[in-house]
């Protein structure tokens, strides 16, 4: 159990850790990370905004992981 319960924490802990990134903008439009979409990759400021509120999203989703383990 007690491995689990590392695992689910360092799980959680790994998707705070990505979300930073997005939101604070750091991330440029590519084909590996961030909310990746054909409308996101072709307008800068339409992948900001998205990568934003996905980020905060992963945030949400890691710290939820966290406290569920």
């Amino acid at each position: 159990m007690h491995m689990l319960l590392g695992w689910y924490s360092a799980a959680g802990i790994l998707l705070a850790a990505l979300s930073s990134p997005l939101i604070l903008g750091r991330v440029p439009p590519n084909h590996w990370y961030g909310f990746r979409t054909s409308k996101t990759l072709s307008s800068a400021k339409l992948w900001r905004a998205a990568n934003h509120y996905a980020g905060w999203c992963l945030l949400a989703t890691g710290a939820a992981t966290v406290a569920g383990a």
